[in-house]
C-alpha cells in the first residue's frame, strides 16, 4: 500500500542539520516545480511566496502532513521515504497554506463534511494526483486514488464518482 502509515513506522532520530537539509530541498523543490508552481498562479501569487511559507518536521504528529494557520508541518519520519513520496505531501499541503491565507480564519469550514467531501481537501488532492501522475505514472496515480478511497471507507456506491472527482486534474 502505498498510503504512508507513519504510526508502523520506527521513529529515528534526525539532526539539526539533516531537517535543515530537507526542508532546503524542499523550498528548492517547490520553486522549481510546475504544479506547485500551477498553484502558486491558481492562488493568485508569485511563486516567490513559496520561500516565506512556514514549513517544519515534527514527530509529535500522527498524520503524514498538516497545515495549522498556514504552517506547514511534516511529519519527520517522511524524511526517510522516497522524494516523491514526500514531495506528494508537500504539494498537497501547499494547497492548504494558500486555503489558509486566503480564507484569513482559524475555525474549521467545513466541521461536518467527510474527510473526502470537504472542498478544501479535494482541491488539494486534485494537485497531489496530478504530481502522483507526473512522478510516478497514470497507473501509480489512479492506484494511489483507489487505495485512498477505500482507506477513508467511501462507501463502494460512491467509489466511482469520488475516484473521478479526485482524478479531475489528470483526466
Amino acid at each position: 500500500m502505498r498510503i504512508v502509515k507513519l504510526a508502523d513506522k520506527k521513529k529515528k532520530e534526525h539532526s539539526i542539520e539533516d531537517k535543515a537539509f530537507f526542508l532546503k530541498n524542499i523550498r528548492i523543490f517547490l520553486m522549481n516545480n510546475d504544479i506547485a508552481n500551477e498553484i502558486c498562479n491558481e492562488f493568485g501569487y508569485d511563486k516567490d511566496i513559496i520561500l516565506g511559507v512556514p514549513l517544519n518536521f515534527s514527530d509529535d504528529i500522527d498524520v503524514a502532513a498538516k497545515t495549522l494557520n498556514g504552517e506547514m508541518i511534516i511529519n519527520e519520519n517522511l524524511i526517510d521515504e522516497k522524494q516523491e513520496i514526500l514531495f506528494r505531501y508537500i504539494i498537497h499541503e501547499l494547497v492548504h497554506v494558500f486555503q489558509h491565507m486566503q480564507n484569513k480564519t482559524e475555525r474549521d469550514p467545513y466541521p461536518n463534511k467527510d474527510y473526502l467531501d470537504r472542498p478544501d481537501e479535494i482541491e488539494a488532492f486534485q494537485f497531489q494526483i496530478e504530481f502522483d501522475e507526473e512522478a510516478r505514472g497514470e497507473n501509480d496515480a489512479v492506484e494511489y486514488v483507489e487505495e485512498l478511497v477505500d482507506y477513508h471507507e467511501v462507501p463502494e456506491s460512491k467509489q466511482d464518482a469520488k475516484e473521478d472527482e479526485l482524478m479531475k486534474k489528470v483526466d
